[in-house]
């Protein structure tokens, strides 16, 4: 039975973080030869922001793509282990679904607001620009 579990364990690691999900996020903040204030307003650039929601995406479709089948077949002589590792799968189904469903719902929210923060910007600085000279 402990064969199993190490299997079944060993399989959901796998899936969790394969290799061509690797995060490539940039480290925050600016690069050494510039200022936050010359890089972007409030120290983050739109770039920033749209990787973020890029990777809260990608990791959505991870979470939502683990399979816990392995830890519901466990065989063996019935224990409190056993049953615990079948209720296991169980009972995280929906909370990986809501994980994954959480993740892209956060995703979406900051791609909406990296377009509104865009649009206003832009439109204050037109603004700003149409202001007559003395």
């Amino acid at each position: 039975m402990a064969d199993a579990i190490a299997e079944g364990v060993a399989e959901l690691l796998s899936r969790a973080r394969r290799p061509d999900h690797q995060d490539n996020t940039p480290s925050p903040g600016p690069p050494p030869d510039q200022s936050p204030s010359a890089r972007a307003p409030f120290g983050v650039r739109p770039e920033e922001i749209e990787q973020t929601a890029s990777t809260w995406r990608r990791e959505s479709k991870v979470v939502a793509e683990l399979k816990l089948d392995a830890l519901s077949s466990v065989s063996g002589a019935m224990s409190d282990v056993t049953t615990a590792l079948h209720s296991a799968s169980t009972s995280a189904v929906p909370t990986l679904a809501s994980i994954s469903a959480r993740l892209a719902t956060l995703a979406d929210s900051l791609v909406t607001f990296n377009a509104m923060v865009i649009d206003r910007d832009d439109r204050a600085a037109a603004a700003l620009r149409s202001v007559p000279s003395r």
